[in-house]
């Protein structure tokens, strides 16, 4: 197997099951999945060669040992994104198909032996106003309060990511948003946000509550630029944690971060963000991994380590809520869009770097003593796509794919 994966060290819990559906054998009477395609010609080719070279190069960081010390905080939990829960979905989730739905992966996902569950509550999708009134909400509150129990029925740790709901974006389901977030000044939305941070941790009262995350996609998709400075952003995260901790509730640890791909220098830099968060009464700082390239300023998955040095100095815990591997040369960083990285994650190709992604994340997870990682698209490694081939799946019977398009041959 040396010569599809490079998989050099042991991977447990949910890592395990994911990357034995992509190269490990499987239960005896169950056929192996198939040797994925080679990477087509043109920028496949090229993104598959610099994110290998991304990989093995911050893994080679990874053996040696780390000139700071984690802090101390129990083995890792391997957590899976419950999907079908996403608040991005909008108005269906308050429609009778969706809970079923919800359920069959929940037990689809513990049956991979994950030991948590992921689970994206954005602002403003349990906030009153947003509805115009109580008896419009109460479908809201009732699913997640359902879906909150019957993950711990299933005797799964529960982490929430109370991030902000896309606008402007292919994932967003709700069409009245940006209407809705124009309506709202700073001081507004800081107490809006605290208010919806205290009604998650009342209704689902999770184990791990991440107050905010991304401040530079929060700014972008909710209309607040303020989320663009530090100090503005660290700000509205503690109104959120005094909203919380009024409630005198029990065993909810709270956390809040930021993307690795931000600066490293300049007034919204990386390290700007975890110096005014890591002075926040927070358990843990979250982060969240998707470009892994190596660009001109840093190498963005390099990015972990000063998150994690940064905050163990501060007594800190880390923890990882969504990461994926953008398909994406080095090149085409701020100059494509999101969609059209996460559109080239389909293909079957990828499959052996997907698992070498998994396997980072796991040794990181090690490396750094992580309460736990979520990674953000392990649905991929269920619905991988042949490139090309039939109309079905997108593509035509040879095609030839360059930066710009992928034309039949």
């Amino acid at each position: 197997m040396s010569d599809y994966l490079p998989l050099t060290r042991p991977v447990s819990g949910v890592f395990a099951a994911l990357v034995s559906l992509l190269c490990l054998p499987c239960r005896a009477g169950v056929p192996a999945p198939p040797t994925p395609p080679p990477p087509p010609a043109g920028y496949c080719s090229t993104i598959y060669s610099e994110l290998t070279g991304d990989l093995q190069g911050f893994n080679t960081l990874l053996t040696v040992p780390p000139s700071w010390t984690p802090v101390p905080s129990g083995p890792t939990q391997y957590a899976a994104n419950l999907q079908q829960a996403d608040a991005n979905a909008g108005p269906s989730l308050s429609g009778p198909n969706t809970l079923p739905g919800v359920l069959t992966q929940l037990q689809a996902e513990r049956a991979l032996g994950i030991q948590a569950i992921m689970i994206q509550v954005g602002f403003p999708v349990l906030y009153e106003p947003f509805y115009g009134s109580q008896a419009a909400l109460q479908p809201y509150l009732n699913f997640y309060s359902q879906v909150a129990h019957a993950v711990k029925n299933a005797g799964l740790t529960l982490i929430v990511e109370n991030n902000v709901l896309l606008s402007n974006d292919v994932q967003s389901g709700w069409t009245n948003l940006s209407a809705f977030y124009s309506t709202l000044d700073w001081n507004q939305y800081m107490a809006a946000r605290a208010t919806m941070a205290a009604t998650v941790a009342q209704t689902i009262q999770p184990d791990y509550l991440v107050l905010a995350e991304e401040p530079d996609t929060e700014a972008q998709q909710a209309g607040q630029p303020n989320m663009n400075t530090p100090a503005d952003a660290a700000q509205m995260i503690s109104g959120e944690i005094a909203a919380v901790q009024a409630l005198n509730l029990s065993g909810i640890q709270l956390g809040a971060g930021f993307g690795s791909w931000l600066p490293a220098s300049g007034s919204s830099s990386l390290v700007s963000y975890i110096d005014a968060y890591v002075a926040l009464p927070l358990n843990y700082i979250d982060f969240h991994i998707y470009p892994i390239n190596t660009e001109p300023q840093a190498s963005l998955i390099g990015n972990t380590l000063t998150i994690a040095s940064m905050a163990a100095a501060a007594g800190k815990p880390v923890a990882i809520s969504e990461a994926w591997a953008w398909k994406m040369e080095n090149s085409e960083w701020g100059v494509l869009t999101d969609d059209v990285f996460r559109t080239r994650d389909s293909f079957s190709f990828w499959a052996p770097l997907d698992a070498y992604f998994q396997q980072t994340l796991q040794d990181l997870a090690s490396y750094t003593n992580m309460l736990y990682v979520a990674p953000e698209g392990p649905d991929y490694l269920f619905t991988y796509q042949t490139y090309g081939g039939t109309t079905a799946n997108g593509g035509s019977a040879n095609c030839t794919c360059t930066t710009a398009s992928c034309v039949e041959a």
